[in-house]
């Protein structure tokens, strides 16, 4: 129930209260690991997947092992390529927790392959989404290859955007 980080020990509170509990996102998991098809939109699907997958890391992963394992599997096995960035940075930040809190070096490969992603369709200012942001920062934090200049890009932006909207704010007042 504890993983260790970089950080230190983390421990999950929840896991001796809600361990012996069915986990609503694995009752909805099929055989190959996916959870929603997303209705023929595969960023839908892919949304899905990530969140799926975040909610399970999230809860014990080390009881949900099979279920978690199926879930970053068929994550990874998803082809990012043309997918919408928020999409690809919810991937990206399932991937990377899932590889930090298994330690799994197949699963860092996975994630460094998402955030390489990232990367690559956020060359326009401005389409970097906050959940790449989150991914990136978590993998730099973890110790993951995470692209410095999205990393720099992204706290620039969200800074910029954060003084922005407080001085708007404090306007208004």
């Amino acid at each position: 129930n504890c993983v260790s980080r970089k950080a230190g020990m983390f421990c999950n509170p929840l896991s001796e209260t809600w361990g012996s509990l069915d986990n609503p996102f694995s009752a909805q998991q099929r055989a190959d690991g996916g959870f929603a098809t997303g209705g023929g939109d595969a960023d839908r699907a892919l949304a899905a997947q990530s969140l799926a997958v975040l909610a399970l890391l999230g809860e014990a992963p080390s009881e949900r092992g099979d279920a978690v394992a199926r879930g970053l599997d068929h994550l990874a096995g998803l082809d990012l390529a043309d997918r919408h960035p928020t999409a690809i940075g919810l991937a990206a930040l399932a991937l990377t927790e899932g590889a930090l809190l298994t330690g799994d070096p197949a699963r860092r490969s996975d994630a460094e392959r998402a955030l390489a992603r990232i990367d690559h369709v956020a060359s326009a200012p401005g389409a970097l989404p906050g959940f790449a942001w989150l991914a990136l920062e978590t993998a730099q934090y973890g110790g993951l290859t995470a692209s410095e200049r999205q990393l720099q890009r992204a706290r620039a932006a969200y800074g910029r955007r954060s003084e922005e909207h407080t001085s708007e704010l404090q306007s208004q007042f």
